[in-house]
């Protein structure tokens, strides 16, 4: 939890704590060396929906939505959202959900690419399993390998 623990430590180290608490947390997405699956399958809001560009897959239930409130919570995107959204989705509508709020319907985020795709809401979970048994059953330094290209490509930047 990033609620603060401990509030006899004051606001200074409290905050300091939490902030350290989030980047080990949004470091373990990063650095994780194997493939990420992220299955939503509702109200996906804040964090949720961030963390969603440090996957290697998404996919959504037909009753999913994704919501990042930030400014009207007078708060900055995270997650490293401001990186990927915009080569996800492309830099206008990344702003209109990272910094207007904007809310996504599944089908509205399949088409922004922000989600792989979507099922309805009871085959959501056997579809991804079905997913995941594909990719585990390929070779895992074949797809790490896979990985790592893409994460290159991704940080070349565009003359």
């Amino acid at each position: 939890s990033f609620i603060l623990q401990d509030p006899s430590q004051g606001i200074e180290k409290a905050t300091k704590d939490a902030r350290d608490l989030l980047e080990r947390f949004v470091a373990s997405f990063i650095d994780y060396p194997k493939i990420l699956i992220a299955a939503v399958n509702g109200p996906s809001i804040g964090i949720g929906t961030t963390l969603i560009g440090l996957c290697d897959f998404a996919y959504a239930s037909d009753k999913a939505t994704f919501h990042t409130p930030f400014v009207k919570l007078a708060q900055t995107p995270e997650a490293c959202s401001s990186y990927t959204f915009p080569r996800l989705v492309g830099q206008r509508i990344a702003y209109e959900i990272l910094v207007l709020g904007r809310k996504l319907t599944a089908s509205e985020a399949k088409e922004a690419r922000l989600v792989n795709d979507v099922f309805p809401l009871d085959t959501l979970i056997d579809k991804v399993m079905e997913i995941a048994r594909s990719l585990a059953s390929e070779s895992l330094e074949t797809l790490l390998a896979g990985k790592r290209v893409s994460i290159l490509v991704q940080n070349v930047d565009e003359p």
